[in-house]
């Protein structure tokens, strides 16, 4: 294990897995004793009771796993993780500071995908997830902000970077400590529907309605896909939310008052 620089015991060396401080120089690898007469854990890499090795790196996985945690290889379809696009900028422009809890985040007109990509993840600090669910992380809230993120591809992983090598996300969210590493994945289809998949995370996934409370939003069953509408809002962490829409879609076009958490388990 690492110990961050508060203190704390954390499983993955990159970021704490209690305060999600991000582990450097400064982090120092703690080996714990086993008391008298416990069994041996399996080293690093080990093969474990139930667990299924990947074909593409190898790492050992969860007997029902959807995708590999190191690479994010689907078991289902044997497709190979996409590879890893740069983070694309921001095309927006963030809010006052001090934006109340709700108000909505201060957006730029429309403008074509980056990456010239059909559709776009909009990315928003939510203030009202943040005092719901996030607050007690011991992290401020960030300035309400907005930015649009190509997706590229049939997948898209969310989550933050690791040192450790394999597929990195193409939802970069660093700076929300109650992200996990691997936390969600985006999925679309032939017709072009979308479903979201938690993918273990330490603090789950939810979807909710654009414009209606956060207390609506119905929690996601890890590594069950959950249908999405142009109306949803995915949230993680403390205070990520995100949507998908067409490359050149206005959110204003695509917003709602109307409505509660939507999207259906399948």
């Amino acid at each position: 294990m690492a110990l961050c620089p508060n203190g704390h015991d954390s499983a993955d060396p990159d970021w704490c897995d209690r305060c999600g401080a991000k582990l450097g120089a400064l982090a120092t690898s703690v080996t714990p004793t086993p008391p008298a007469g416990s069994p041996v854990a399996p080293a690093t890499g080990a093969a474990v009771p139930g667990s299924v090795p990947c074909p593409n790196c190898d790492t050992s996985n969860r007997a029902n796993a959807l995708f590999c945690e190191g690479c994010g290889y689907d078991f289902t379809t044997g497709q190979l993780p996409p590879p890893v696009a740069p983070p694309s900028p921001p095309v927006s422009t963030p809010s006052t500071q001090g934006a109340a809890p709700g108000e909505e985040p201060e957006r730029v007109p429309a403008e074509a995908s980056p990456d010239g990509a059909p559709w776009v993840i909009e990315v928003s600090v939510d203030p009202e997830w943040y005092s719901a669910h996030g607050a007690d992380s011991g992290v401020p809230c960030p300035a309400a902000t907005s930015r649009r993120v190509g997706a590229l591809g049939e997948t898209v992983l969310l989550g933050r970077t690791s040192h450790r090598g394999g597929g990195g996300p193409q939802v970069v969210l660093d700076d929300d400590p109650g992200v996990s590493r691997r936390h969600a994945q985006l999925l679309r289809d032939a017709a072009g529907a979308w479903r979201v998949v938690d993918l273990g995370s330490t603090n789950g996934t939810s979807v909710g309605r654009h414009g209606a409370p956060v207390a609506d939003a119905a929690p996601v069953e890890p590594s069950k896909p959950f249908d999405l509408t142009d109306q949803s809002v995915v949230y993680v962490g403390a205070w990520t939310a995100l949507r998908i829409m067409p490359g050149d879609a206005d959110p204003a076009s695509l917003s709602s008052p109307e409505g509660g958490a939507d999207g259906a388990s399948s």
